[in-house]
């Protein structure tokens, strides 16, 4: 699955910590990261963006099942936001969780019909599923819509058991047009 990005977050609460932590995770600093959003958060704990960056750099960190509560609750105080849906769906599915991770990336996709990214997503746990067919259709949906994708499928591990079956390889192959 692609890896989270930290996206921005212009609130204006916390600005100083909230600034800092982007700053930081830029540069490694990924534990002064999360206390500079545990600050923020601190201020106020109603702020779902502040939440769910703080997820993404738990994410970073490789505490994904601490991630989860950040993004639960970011999601209750603003259950209509992609980003975030599609965040906790790549938590879900790095924690086997594919029922979960496909629920999220279908929600986001709902949201928010033409960004590929949840598609690609769901293109992954589709594949580690042995959804295959489903898997190519949504590949394909994914690459006509941003060439990245093409690349980024051509070394996922997801797609290993697909790339490597002799049947399916050339239709993989096709799909992400290489």
């Amino acid at each position: 699955m692609a890896k989270t990005k930290v996206r921005t977050v212009s609130d204006d609460i916390g600005p100083s910590q909230v600034d800092h932590s982007a700053f930081r995770v830029r540069t490694g600093a990924l534990d002064e990261a999360l206390a500079d959003l545990s600050s923020a958060i601190e201020l106020r704990a109603d702020d779902a963006a502040a939440l769910a960056r703080r997820g993404i750099v738990l994410a970073k960190c490789d505490r994904l099942e601490d991630a989860l509560p950040d993004f639960n609750r970011s999601l209750k105080l603003q259950p209509d936001q992609p980003d975030t849906l599609q965040d906790r769906g790549i938590i879900h599915g790095r924690l086997g969780r594919h029922e979960e991770a496909l629920s999220d990336f279908e929600r986001a996709l709902e949201l928010r019909p033409d960004v590929p990214g949840p598609i690609y997503n769901r293109a992954c746990v589709l594949s580690l599923t042995g959804r295959i067919e489903e898997a190519l259709d949504e590949i394909r949906r994914a690459v006509a819509m941003d060439r990245q994708y093409a690349d980024m499928a051509a070394e996922d591990a997801d797609f290993d058991n697909v790339r490597q079956d002799a049947e399916l390889g050339p239709r993989f192959t096709e799909a992400v047009g290489r």
